[in-house]
């Protein structure tokens, strides 16, 4: 098997460079390490040819992407941004009617 076909090029210093993971390929990644039935009888690290510590920073992204989106308040109200020249403007409209 090359080198290439592994993701793997080699740079004119001699030393070899990984290819970049797209989105899709890491979210796959993260369905077959975390499964309780892994489609592939291989590893997926042998497999996508990744480290370990890449294997836990994907895992660590998805928690943290999930988690932030979860938390995410999506059906309430945004705040409303009123200029502050506005603001004085009812301020002082209002003052004459309050009591002190």
């Amino acid at each position: 098997m090359a080198i290439e076909a592994l993701g793997i090029k080699e740079t004119d210093t001699g030393k070899t460079k990984r290819k970049k993971l797209t989105v899709q390929e890491k979210w796959q990644i993260f369905l077959e390490t975390s499964a309780q039935d892994p489609p592939r009888r291989r590893d997926p690290q042998a497999l996508w040819v990744i480290y370990s510590s890449d294997l836990t920073k994907i895992h660590r992204d998805v928690e943290s992407g999930a988690l932030k989106e979860l938390g995410r308040k999506r059906y309430s109200r945004k705040p409303q941004v009123v200029p502050y020249q506005e603001h004085e403007r009812v301020k002082r409209e209002l003052a004459p009617r309050e009591k002190p």
